[in-house]
């Protein structure tokens, strides 16, 4: 778990820094197109997403990455995201079991 915390320093949103949160449904539904288009189990990640979150959630995926936390398996996510009329300047991240229960998670700029 101490490694899962060195995940969201480093993953990079800085593509959607600018972006308004207003945009962000728009650009979340790219994204999760994108992550499905890599396969079947980047397809399944997507799918947890979308089961997990309202699709208006002002966030978009920015990393995305199946692991083994304290031996069990999950799903790390980390989004780009802000304050309603904010911009998404900042990350947060989730950790998910499989059946989309929150383990952790994390904020961050």
């Amino acid at each position: 778990m101490d490694s899962v915390d060195e995940i969201l320093r480093g993953a990079d949103a800085g593509a959607y820094a600018t972006e308004p949160t207003a945009d962000a449904t728009g650009l979340r539904h790219e994204a999760l197109v994108a992550l499905r288009k890599r396969g079947e189990n980047a397809a399944a990640a997507a799918d947890l997403i979308t089961r997990t979150f309202p699709a208006d959630t002002r966030s978009v995926p920015v990393y995305v990455e199946r692991a083994s936390v304290d031996g069990k398996r999950v799903l790390v996510v980390v989004e780009a995201t802000g304050p309603k009329g904010g911009s998404l300047d900042a990350k947060r991240m989730w950790v998910f079991d499989d059946q989309g229960n929150v383990i952790f998670a994390s904020t961050g700029k």
